[in-house]
């Protein structure tokens, strides 16, 4: 965690000295170590808090890099914000899997908590493939919108200059 946060406050310098590819770089970087440290020795496929910090820390390396020039700089308190996101989350999630731990297994509502740090044992077939066709259906909608966007607008915004968003 102390390298994510480390790079964190350098990817807001890089920003604030309008470097903006090294500062995404170095943000991404932080957010793969730190996913990279939650999935070590889990024997998980997926875990929730490294899915979370992929998706939502990794989104702001990838914005970081200011890749329209229609996208503006971010405020100090922006940084702070989406900086504070990441850490409660983390908290919180820690702080459930202590209480998790502590009460035993008796509420099932944390389950998938508590089965992700193998307190409960493995997750059944039927979670396995609850959770592959959650991830499979999600994969489905976003690659069916993003060509039909693309078919629709006849080219993909992200690949032209001059382009209105």
């Amino acid at each position: 965690m102390l390298c994510f946060i480390i790079c964190y406050a350098a990817a807001f310098l890089f920003a604030r000295a309008s470097h903006y590819i090294p500062s995404g770089l170095v943000l991404l970087f932080g957010t793969a170590v730190l996913a990279a440290e939650d999935m070590r020795g889990s024997g998980l496929p997926v875990r929730l808090r490294a899915v979370f910090t992929l998706g939502f820390a990794g989104g702001q390396g990838l914005s970081c890099m200011k890749l329209s020039r229609l996208q503006t700089d971010w405020e100090p308190l922006t940084w702070a914000v989406l900086f504070l996101a990441v850490m409660v989350f983390l908290l919180v999630f820690e702080l459930l899997k202590q209480r998790s731990a502590r009460d035993g297994e008796t509420n099932t509502a944390d389950s998938g908590i508590r089965a992700e740090n193998g307190i409960c044992g493995s997750l059944t077939e039927l979670k396995k493939n609850r959770l592959f066709l959650s991830i499979a259906g999600i994969c489905l909608i976003s690659w069916t919108a993003f060509f039909a966007e693309a078919k629709l607008l006849g080219y993909v915004p992200l690949f032209l200059r001059g382009v209105p968003h």
